[in-house]
């Protein structure tokens, strides 16, 4: 069974990608306005919904609206960075996307580059983003830079994955 994750100023939300290299689809819950106009209704709450997060990135909501939602609920500055750190997942979903620069904003924000606590139900970020790109044949180079550049640790990507590559010119 999946953990749930909660804090005060957080929707409690259960996620699970360990042994999954797919990012779940999420659905929509206002198909009739656009992605980013969607995640920024939902500022209307005082709770940080990561689902809500997570759906807005997968369904390829702009930086810009992710920015928005995350800095509305900044207020004191070490809850923010405990719902950022349990907020960790929403960093898969952009690595799903391919995206440098979201990737990049969610990990200045303090989403972790190592994931969640939680190594039951997740893989590491680098070993997500290269398998994930192995099997949608996407070039994952710029965000798996930025991984490594946040503090990823490469150890952690199974030397199985890499040590036929040591060989090739």
């Amino acid at each position: 069974m999946a953990p749930s994750y909660s804090h005060p100023k957080m929707v409690p939300f259960n996620l699970v990608l360990k042994d999954v290299y797919y990012i779940p689809k999420l659905i929509r819950t206002r198909p009739d306005v656009s992605i980013d106009d969607e995640l920024l209704e939902a500022t209307s709450s005082h709770m940080f919904h990561v689902v809500s997060l997570c759906t807005a990135v997968s369904h390829g909501c702009s930086v810009e609206a992710v920015r928005s939602y995350v800095e509305h609920y900044r207020e004191e500055e070490s809850d923010f960075k405990e719902m950022m750190h349990l907020a960790t997942p929403v960093l898969y979903f952009a690595m799903g996307r391919n995206s440098p620069e979201m990737t990049s904003l969610l990990l200045k924000f303090g989403m972790s580059p190592h994931g969640p606590d939680d190594e039951a139900h997740f893989i590491p970020p680098l070993v997500f983003a290269a398998i994930h790109g192995y099997l949608q044949s996407l070039d994952m180079t710029e965000v798996i830079k930025i991984l490594l550049a946040s503090g990823a640790d490469p150890r952690t990507v199974p030397e199985d994955m890499w040590e036929n590559y040591l060989d090739m010119p």
